[in-house]
Protein backbone atom coordinates (compact mmCIF):
# COMPACT_ATOMS: atom_id res chain seq x y z
CA UNK A 1 0.00 0.00 0.00
CA UNK A 2 2.96 2.52 0.08
CA UNK A 3 4.10 0.92 -3.30
CA UNK A 4 6.68 -1.72 -2.35
CA UNK A 5 5.64 -5.31 -3.64
CA UNK A 6 6.56 -7.96 -1.73
CA UNK A 7 7.25 -11.52 -1.64
CA UNK A 8 6.69 -12.86 1.77
CA UNK A 9 9.42 -16.20 2.43
CA UNK A 10 9.07 -18.55 5.45
CA UNK A 11 13.17 -18.78 4.93
CA UNK A 12 15.96 -16.11 4.14
CA UNK A 13 16.17 -15.86 0.19
CA UNK A 14 19.94 -16.65 -1.24
CA UNK A 15 19.22 -15.11 -4.45
CA UNK A 16 17.94 -11.82 -4.20
CA UNK A 17 19.74 -7.91 -4.34
CA UNK A 18 18.14 -6.70 -1.59
CA UNK A 19 16.17 -8.86 1.23
CA UNK A 20 13.75 -7.25 4.07
CA UNK A 21 13.59 -8.19 7.61
CA UNK A 22 11.30 -7.65 10.00
CA UNK A 23 10.75 -8.02 13.57
CA UNK A 24 9.01 -11.54 12.98
CA UNK A 25 12.95 -12.65 11.64
CA UNK A 26 14.38 -11.93 15.29
CA UNK A 27 14.06 -16.06 16.50
CA UNK A 28 15.67 -17.35 13.08
CA UNK A 29 18.89 -19.59 14.14
CA UNK A 30 20.89 -18.54 11.47
CA UNK A 31 20.08 -15.14 10.78
CA UNK A 32 23.26 -13.30 11.02
CA UNK A 33 25.28 -15.88 9.01
CA UNK A 34 22.68 -15.33 6.85
CA UNK A 35 23.05 -11.59 6.71
CA UNK A 36 26.87 -11.47 6.42
CA UNK A 37 27.03 -13.39 3.39
CA UNK A 38 24.38 -11.33 1.64
CA UNK A 39 26.74 -8.10 2.45
CA UNK A 40 30.08 -9.68 1.77
CA UNK A 41 28.42 -10.88 -1.89
CA UNK A 42 27.74 -7.26 -2.62
CA UNK A 43 24.18 -7.17 -2.16
CA UNK A 44 22.09 -5.37 0.48
CA UNK A 45 19.86 -5.86 3.67
CA UNK A 46 17.07 -3.71 4.68
CA UNK A 47 16.20 -4.48 8.50
CA UNK A 48 13.16 -2.63 10.28
CA UNK A 49 13.94 -0.87 13.66
CA UNK A 50 12.00 -2.83 15.28
CA UNK A 51 14.17 -5.91 14.45
CA UNK A 52 16.88 -3.78 15.26
CA UNK A 53 15.79 -3.54 18.68
CA UNK A 54 15.02 -7.26 19.13
CA UNK A 55 18.36 -8.43 18.43
CA UNK A 56 21.04 -4.82 19.07
CA UNK A 57 23.64 -7.32 19.98
CA UNK A 58 23.67 -9.51 17.08
CA UNK A 59 23.00 -6.13 15.03
CA UNK A 60 25.96 -4.49 16.68
CA UNK A 61 28.25 -7.25 15.87
CA UNK A 62 28.38 -5.96 12.01
CA UNK A 63 27.85 -2.37 12.76
CA UNK A 64 27.12 -0.54 16.05
CA UNK A 65 23.24 0.98 15.96
CA UNK A 66 20.67 1.45 18.90
CA UNK A 67 16.88 1.28 18.34
CA UNK A 68 16.49 2.98 21.94
CA UNK A 69 13.34 3.76 23.89
CA UNK A 70 13.09 7.41 23.12
CA UNK A 71 10.66 8.86 20.64
CA UNK A 72 10.77 11.66 18.60
CA UNK A 73 7.76 13.73 16.76
CA UNK A 74 8.65 14.29 13.17
CA UNK A 75 6.73 16.27 10.08
CA UNK A 76 9.48 17.41 8.12
CA UNK A 77 11.86 15.04 5.66
CA UNK A 78 13.80 18.36 4.96
CA UNK A 79 14.62 18.13 0.57
CA UNK A 80 12.33 15.44 0.51
CA UNK A 81 9.29 17.40 1.67
CA UNK A 82 6.37 17.37 4.51
CA UNK A 83 4.48 14.81 6.10
CA UNK A 84 0.92 15.48 6.23
CA UNK A 85 0.78 15.25 10.24
CA UNK A 86 3.23 14.84 12.83
CA UNK A 87 4.30 11.34 13.15
CA UNK A 88 5.95 9.72 16.38
CA UNK A 89 8.85 7.25 15.98
CA UNK A 90 11.82 5.60 18.16
CA UNK A 91 15.01 7.01 17.49
CA UNK A 92 17.81 5.32 15.88
CA UNK A 93 21.03 5.92 17.11
CA UNK A 94 24.32 5.33 15.47
CA UNK A 95 28.04 6.64 14.80
CA UNK A 96 28.69 9.13 12.33
CA UNK A 97 31.49 7.06 10.93
CA UNK A 98 29.65 4.08 10.62
CA UNK A 99 26.12 5.06 8.94
CA UNK A 100 24.76 8.03 6.70
CA UNK A 101 21.04 8.82 6.97
CA UNK A 102 19.42 8.69 3.43
CA UNK A 103 16.17 9.86 4.30
CA UNK A 104 16.08 11.78 8.03
CA UNK A 105 13.11 13.59 10.00
CA UNK A 106 13.03 15.93 12.18
CA UNK A 107 10.49 19.02 13.55
CA UNK A 108 11.36 20.93 11.73
CA UNK A 109 14.18 19.61 9.58
CA UNK A 110 14.81 22.68 7.26
CA UNK A 111 16.61 24.92 9.31
CA UNK A 112 16.31 22.81 12.56
CA UNK A 113 18.51 21.33 15.16
CA UNK A 114 17.86 17.92 15.56
CA UNK A 115 16.67 14.89 12.83
CA UNK A 116 16.48 11.37 13.57
CA UNK A 117 16.93 8.25 10.31
CA UNK A 118 14.35 7.23 8.44
CA UNK A 119 15.97 5.47 6.46
CA UNK A 120 19.88 4.78 7.76
CA UNK A 121 22.67 3.29 4.90
CA UNK A 122 25.27 1.14 6.97
CA UNK A 123 28.10 -0.17 4.42
CA UNK A 124 29.79 -3.41 5.32
CA UNK A 125 32.01 -5.21 3.39
CA UNK A 126 30.71 -4.86 -0.27
CA UNK A 127 26.99 -4.84 0.27
CA UNK A 128 25.15 -2.55 2.71
CA UNK A 129 22.74 -2.82 5.55
CA UNK A 130 19.71 -0.54 5.57
CA UNK A 131 17.52 0.48 8.78
CA UNK A 132 13.90 1.09 7.92
CA UNK A 133 12.64 3.34 10.93
CA UNK A 134 8.82 2.20 11.36
CA UNK A 135 6.28 5.43 13.30
CA UNK A 136 4.86 3.58 16.35
CA UNK A 137 1.51 4.04 14.47
CA UNK A 138 2.47 1.69 11.37
CA UNK A 139 -0.47 3.31 9.48
CA UNK A 140 2.01 6.78 9.48
CA UNK A 141 3.63 5.32 6.52
CA UNK A 142 1.10 6.90 4.17
CA UNK A 143 1.74 9.69 5.77
CA UNK A 144 5.36 9.92 4.25
CA UNK A 145 6.05 12.02 1.74
CA UNK A 146 5.99 10.48 -1.70
CA UNK A 147 9.58 11.69 -2.17
CA UNK A 148 10.75 9.94 0.85
CA UNK A 149 8.65 7.00 -0.47
CA UNK A 150 10.48 7.13 -3.71
CA UNK A 151 14.19 6.93 -2.58
CA UNK A 152 12.57 3.66 0.03
CA UNK A 153 11.62 2.25 -3.14
CA UNK A 154 14.21 2.68 -5.18
CA UNK A 155 16.58 1.35 -3.26
CA UNK A 156 14.30 -1.78 -2.19
CA UNK A 157 13.70 -2.49 -5.23
CA UNK A 158 16.93 -3.79 -7.19
CA UNK A 159 15.64 -7.17 -8.09
CA UNK A 160 12.82 -5.57 -10.41
CA UNK A 161 11.99 -4.48 -13.32
CA UNK A 162 10.43 -1.30 -12.32
CA UNK A 163 9.72 1.08 -9.33
CA UNK A 164 7.54 3.61 -8.59
CA UNK A 165 7.20 7.31 -7.84
CA UNK A 166 4.05 8.12 -5.91
CA UNK A 167 2.63 9.43 -3.23
CA UNK A 168 1.55 6.40 -0.79
CA UNK A 169 -1.69 4.41 -0.95
CA UNK A 170 -0.95 3.13 -4.62
CA UNK A 171 -0.24 -0.14 -5.46
CA UNK A 172 2.63 -1.72 -7.44
CA UNK A 173 1.76 -5.67 -8.28
CA UNK A 174 4.75 -6.88 -10.88
CA UNK A 175 4.42 -10.56 -12.41
CA UNK A 176 6.72 -12.68 -13.85
CA UNK A 177 5.64 -12.29 -17.62
CA UNK A 178 6.31 -8.38 -18.11
CA UNK A 179 3.48 -6.96 -16.37
CA UNK A 180 2.19 -5.09 -13.94
CA UNK A 181 -0.50 -3.35 -12.08
CA UNK A 182 -0.62 -0.16 -10.78
CA UNK A 183 -3.45 0.44 -8.55
CA UNK A 184 -5.00 3.92 -7.01
CA UNK A 185 -6.34 3.57 -3.53
CA UNK A 186 -6.90 7.00 -2.66
CA UNK A 187 -9.98 9.20 -2.76
CA UNK A 188 -8.94 11.38 -5.48
CA UNK A 189 -6.58 11.17 -8.80
CA UNK A 190 -3.13 10.50 -8.52
CA UNK A 191 -0.02 11.23 -11.02
CA UNK A 192 2.36 8.63 -10.72
CA UNK A 193 5.68 7.11 -12.34
CA UNK A 194 6.74 4.35 -13.36
CA UNK A 195 10.62 4.01 -13.21
CA UNK A 196 12.22 0.84 -14.97
CA UNK A 197 15.63 0.03 -16.61
CA UNK A 198 16.51 1.51 -19.91
CA UNK A 199 15.75 -1.28 -21.77
CA UNK A 200 12.24 -0.97 -21.14
CA UNK A 201 11.26 1.57 -24.33
CA UNK A 202 7.30 1.09 -24.31
CA UNK A 203 3.99 0.83 -21.73
CA UNK A 204 1.48 -1.14 -23.26
CA UNK A 205 -2.05 -0.69 -21.78
CA UNK A 206 -3.79 -4.50 -21.57
CA UNK A 207 -6.73 -2.80 -21.86
CA UNK A 208 -7.18 -0.78 -24.96
CA UNK A 209 -3.49 -1.02 -26.55
CA UNK A 210 -2.40 2.44 -25.91
CA UNK A 211 1.39 2.80 -25.81
CA UNK A 212 3.43 5.15 -23.46
CA UNK A 213 6.60 6.34 -24.01
CA UNK A 214 9.68 6.88 -21.41
CA UNK A 215 9.51 10.79 -20.50
CA UNK A 216 12.76 12.87 -21.76
CA UNK A 217 15.45 11.79 -19.70
CA UNK A 218 16.52 14.41 -17.10
CA UNK A 219 19.67 15.23 -15.83
CA UNK A 220 20.98 13.11 -13.39
CA UNK A 221 23.44 14.89 -10.64
CA UNK A 222 25.52 12.31 -8.52
CA UNK A 223 29.23 11.58 -6.94
CA UNK A 224 28.61 8.06 -7.60
CA UNK A 225 27.95 5.98 -11.32
CA UNK A 226 23.99 6.37 -11.87
CA UNK A 227 22.17 3.25 -13.91
CA UNK A 228 20.07 4.41 -16.80
CA UNK A 229 16.38 4.51 -16.28
CA UNK A 230 13.33 5.43 -18.00
CA UNK A 231 10.42 6.83 -16.35
CA UNK A 232 6.50 7.07 -17.66
CA UNK A 233 3.78 9.20 -16.71
CA UNK A 234 0.16 7.99 -16.12
CA UNK A 235 -2.70 9.61 -14.24
CA UNK A 236 -5.07 7.31 -12.35
CA UNK A 237 -8.33 8.24 -10.93
CA UNK A 238 -9.83 7.11 -7.32
CA UNK A 239 -10.57 3.69 -6.70
CA UNK A 240 -8.99 2.77 -10.64
CA UNK A 241 -6.48 0.47 -11.96
CA UNK A 242 -4.10 0.09 -15.26
CA UNK A 243 -2.37 -3.18 -16.82
CA UNK A 244 0.45 -2.93 -18.88
CA UNK A 245 2.94 -5.28 -20.63
CA UNK A 246 6.42 -3.90 -20.71
CA UNK A 247 9.11 -4.50 -23.57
Amino acid sequence: MIGLPMDIRPVFPKDQQVVLLTAQAAQAPELMTDIRKQLQSGRDVVITSGLLKAIPEKIAEIVELRCTDLKALVNDFGRYGQAGRDLLIPQVQYYTNDAWEVVSAGRPLTGGVSGYPILLRAPYAAGNLYVLTIPDDMGNLYDFPAKALNEIRRIMSKDMDVYLEAPSKVGLFVYDNKTLVVENFNDEPVEVRIVTDDEVTRLENLENGDILAPLPAEPVQSRRPVTPKNSFRLSLLPHSYKAFQYK
